[in-house]
C-alpha cells in the first residue's frame, strides 16, 4: 500500500512540475472513424457475390480459393494500391478427393506458382468496386488500409 501512495505522489508531482512550466493543460480527444463500403458489409458481401468471377481455368481444374487482397482507401474514398497479401488453394468442395493421384497433381500444380486466374479476378472486384466512405481523424477524411479475403468456393 504504501508503494502505491509513492507511485501516486511521484506522479502528482512530475505533473505539477509540467503544469507550472507551461501555464496551460490541453487536452485532445480524438475521434475518428474506419472506412467502409457503402452499405456495410452486407453490401460489400452482396457485392463481391453478385461481381465475382471464378476463372474458367479454376474451374477446368475443380479449384477454389481464398484471395487476401491489401489496399488503401484515400481520403476521397477511391481504393489505390491493391496487392495481393496472400492465397490458399483448395480443390473442389473445399476438401481434398479420395482420389490421391489428383489431389497429388493438385498440390504440385499449385507448387508450381499458378494461380488458376483467381488473384486477377479478385482484384477485378475491387477495381470494380463503388467510392468508399474514407476513414476520419476529427472530422477530416484519411487514408486507411484494409485487408479483404475474397472466396472463390466450386460446387
Amino acid at each position: 500500500m504504501r508503494l502505491k501512495w509513492t507511485i501516486y505522489l511521484l506522479v502528482l508531482s512530475s505533473t505539477a512540475s509540467k503544469a507550472q512550466l507551461n501555464d496551460t493543460l490541453t487536452l485532445s480527444i480524438i475521434e475518428s472513424t474506419l472506412a467502409k463500403f457503402p452499405g456495410g458489409t452486407d453490401s460489400l458481401s452482396r457485392f463481391i457475390a453478385e461481381t465475382a468471377v471464378i476463372p474458367l481455368e479454376a474451374l477446368e481444374k475443380s479449384i477454389g480459393g481464398e484471395v487476401t487482397l491489401m489496399f488503401t482507401i484515400d481520403s476521397t474514398g477511391h481504393l489505390i494500391n491493391i496487392e495481393l497479401q496472400s492465397i490458399k488453394y483448395w480443390p473442389h468442395r473445399g476438401r481434398f478427393t479420395s482420389n490421391r493421384k489428383h489431389d497429388k497433381k493438385i498440390q504440385r500444380i499449385i507448387k508450381d506458382g499458378d494461380d488458376f486466374g483467381l488473384i486477377d479476378s479478385a482484384k477485378d472486384v475491387l477495381e470494380k468496386s463503388p467510392i468508399w466512405i474514407p476513414a476520419t481523424s476529427n472530422g477530416t477524411p484519411v487514408e486507411m488500409r484494409f485487408r479483404l479475403p475474397i472466396r472463390f468456393h466450386i460446387y
